[in-house]
């Protein structure tokens, strides 16, 4: 496996990197997903799995040895589609829901850890009041975010970045508000600056002399 050290050298390197999480999902992408990643505060974009048709074929029912035993040599290099798509399609129900979590809960890690970098990023910005409302939001998020509730995990992720949203708005406006204000107090420093260089301005008799 890839260290966390590896994959940031990686990332400061190119826009995306691959790293291998080791063979089998129980040793080496459970270790990738439950602790690299937290530790990292990395979440994977995608995964690549490698599955071979006779994972599938035993999945399916095509093997008399059932699982843990090796089948015999006629059955491995018999073609049994049907064993094959079977396998394929009998955990399917399963793999959507458990994607669906997945997905839920890598979106609401994910948002955990941008709210936090972006309140230590624009800390001084922030009022005591917009701060109180970002950290109700984000614990309430944090406490839901390991439970298998998908619907409380949803409405805590909505209420987290409603909440941001909110504040993040108000101070654009803000800055907006303060860059109008600058923009037009410099315009009458201006302005005021050249009507002063007009008073200073004094009219003065001249002679005209010929050298001649």
């Amino acid at each position: 496996n890839s260290s966390i050290i590896g994959d940031a050298l990686a990332l400061s390197c190119a826009d995306y990197v691959v790293t291998e999480a080791g063979f089998g999902a129980d040793m080496g992408a459970e270790k990738a997903l439950q602790i690299k990643a937290q530790a990292a505060g990395k979440v994977p974009d995608c995964l690549v799995l490698n599955v071979t048709v006779r994972s599938m074929k035993l999945h399916g029912d095509g093997f008399s040895t059932g699982g843990g035993k090796r089948p015999p040599k006629e059955e491995l290099e018999a073609e049994n589609v049907e064993a094959t798509r079977a396998g394929a399609k009998k955990h399917e129900s399963e793999d959507k829901q458990k994607r669906e979590e997945v997905d839920v809960k890598n979106q609401a890690d994910q948002l955990i850890y941008q709210t936090e970098k972006n309140v230590k990023e624009f800390n001084e910005k922030l009022s005591e009041e917009d701060k109180k409302k970002i950290e109700s939001s984000l614990t309430k998020l944090k406490d839901v975010s390991t439970s298998t509730n998908l619907d409380d995990i949803k409405s805590a992720t909505d209420e987290l970045n409603a909440t941001w949203n909110e504040i993040s708005s108000k101070m654009y406006q803000e800055a907006k508000t303060s860059e109008t204000q600058t923009s037009s107090n410099n315009q009458s420093n201006s302005e005021q600056s050249t009507k002063s260089n007009e008073q200073e301005i004094e009219d003065a008799d001249f002679e005209v002399v010929d050298e001649k």
